[in-house]
C-alpha cells in the first residue's frame, strides 16, 4: 500500500500544483526512507513518475505523476467510485 498511498498524495498535491519531495513521500508512506526510495524507483520505471531536482537546493528531489501516471489514478478511483 505504500506505492499506492503515494500515488494518491501526489494526486491529491498536484490538483493544488503543489511540489512534493521524495521525504514527504516517504512520510506519506510510512516506510523507512531505502524503502521508499526502491518504491519511487519502481513507479518511475513504470512511467508513473518522474523525479526532478529543486533549483534552489540540489538535494532535494521532486516527485511529479506523469500523464500515464495520472490517467492510471483516475481510472483506479473512477472504478472505486462505481
Amino acid at each position: 500500500m505504500p506505492a499506492w498511498n503515494m500515488l494518491l498524495e501526489l494526486f491529491k498535491q498536484r490538483a493544488g500544483l503543489a511540489k512534493v519531495s521524495t521525504k514527504s513521500l516517504q512520510i506519506i508512506a510510512g516506510c523507512p526512507e531505502t524503502t521508499a526510495l526502491r518504491i519511487i524507483g519502481r513507479l518511475e520505471k513504470r512511467g508513473l513518475v518522474a523525479r526532478s531536482h529543486s533549483e534552489g537546493d540540489r538535494r532535494v528531489t521532486f516527485v511529479a505523476l506523469t500523464r500515464e501516471g495520472l490517467n492510471k489514478v483516475e481510472t483506479v478511483l473512477e472504478r472505486l467510485g462505481d
